[in-house]
């Protein structure tokens, strides 16, 4: 049978309602053709981030899932947020439209406003919030009129209370189809997904489970209507890769899949997986067999360094680290060139901070 007789005899059936649509396989071919005509054109781009080794690394699509886990104080929530709104940014350079939906589960929504502010005005949160000083009036307007303008032009909505994965679903898909045209992407985060609310019944892995697959069903759903999104789910890792064994054993330091918190959904529905790491809250000599610098003094400077781990990546090359250094007190991060990041290594095993 080839196409054409396939094509006469599907037109010729008569559906039961209940069974899923399909495709065939001369139409997923066209599709296909017609993705490279796009990507091509300059139709379709890639999902440009701030990070340019990691836009290498990853070469983020629409319609995909990017999951982001780490241990509790690794700038999860900073990375979805940086990533998130340079996408938005280079969207809109690029002459599309772009709307954005967050899970705000973990913080209310205006304290991510605050952690918005202190990056863009290179505040700490201490000064932005006058713990120590009342923020001076004149700095006080500057904050108003500069940066939380800017804020407040930003197409972004939020949910800031837990949900069951139904209704999360469901949520994406209604405001994707009141608010979004066809030409238009949305940019979605959950944050993050152990928070999410469980239904009567469910442990932590089922309430995960269900998520993934719902996100994967909306995702397809509207992909297949002709829109873009693109999800961005943090998680947890477990406490597995804090163990004496993982600690004392370099080649061990390195997190895995496996670490992750219920990980089994996450790992099948995800493009890409990354963990941040940060060795310095596990109280290590160096980091991993490689001698990864952990921590060093550069011109009177502390500089602090935090790995991050491609674990998946659905479409390219998975097992890429990628140095960064820590500036999470302007809720952000700092790709380190390479040439000095040979030079941070040298430097810290000169100082005698490796493992034997």
């Amino acid at each position: 049978m080839n196409h054409q007789e396939l094509k006469e005899k599907l037109n010729s059936l008569k559906i039961p309602d209940g069974l899923p649509r399909i495709l065939t396989q001369a139409q997923a071919v066209m599709q296909n053709k017609e993705y490279i005509r796009k990507r091509a054109s300059g139709e379709l781009v890639f999902l440009e981030t701030c990070y340019p080794r990691l836009n290498k690394a990853l070469m983020l699509e629409p319609n995909t899932m990017m999951t982001i886990v780490g241990l509790s104080g690794t700038g999860k929530s900073t990375i979805a947020k940086r990533v998130c709104n340079s996408i938005h940014a280079n969207l809109i350079k690029n002459g599309k439209s772009a709307f954005g939906l967050s899970f705000n589960f973990e913080m209310l929504a205006q304290k991510t406003i605050g952690r918005e502010v202190a990056n863009m005005s290179k505040m700490t949160l201490s000064e932005l919030y006058s713990s120590e000083h009342p923020l001076a009036a004149a700095k006080m307007e500057e904050v108003f009129a500069k940066y939380h303008s800017q804020l407040f032009n930003y197409p972004l909505i939020y949910v800031e209370e837990p949900q069951d994965y139904k209704v999360i679903g469901d949520t994406i898909y209604f405001y994707w189809k009141s608010l979004c045209t066809k030409d238009e992407y949305m940019i979605i985060e959950v944050d993050h997904a152990v928070i999410t609310k469980g239904r009567t019944g469910e442990n932590q892995k089922d309430k995960i489970d269900n998520l993934m697959e719902e996100l994967n069903r909306i995702k397809k759903k509207i992909a297949y209507e002709g829109g873009s999104v693109f999800f961005v789910i943090l998680s947890q890792m477990n406490r597995d890769i804090k163990s004496s064994e993982r600690m004392l054993n370099p080649s061990l330091h390195y997190p895995s899949t496996s670490d992750i918190f219920c990980a089994s959904s996450l790992e099948q529905f995800s493009d890409y997986i990354m963990c941040s790491h940060n060795p310095s809250k596990l109280n290590l000599r160096a980091y991993t067999d490689n001698n990864f610098p952990i921590r060093l003094i550069d011109n009177t400077e502390e500089i602090e360094f935090i790995y991050w781990h491609i674990l998946k990546n659905r479409e390219g090359v998975p097992d890429q680290i990628i140095p960064m250094l820590n500036n999470l007190k302007y809720f952000d991060f700092e790709e380190v060139d390479l040439n000095d990041f040979d030079r941070y290594c040298q430097e810290f095993k000169a100082k005698g901070r490796c493992n034997k």
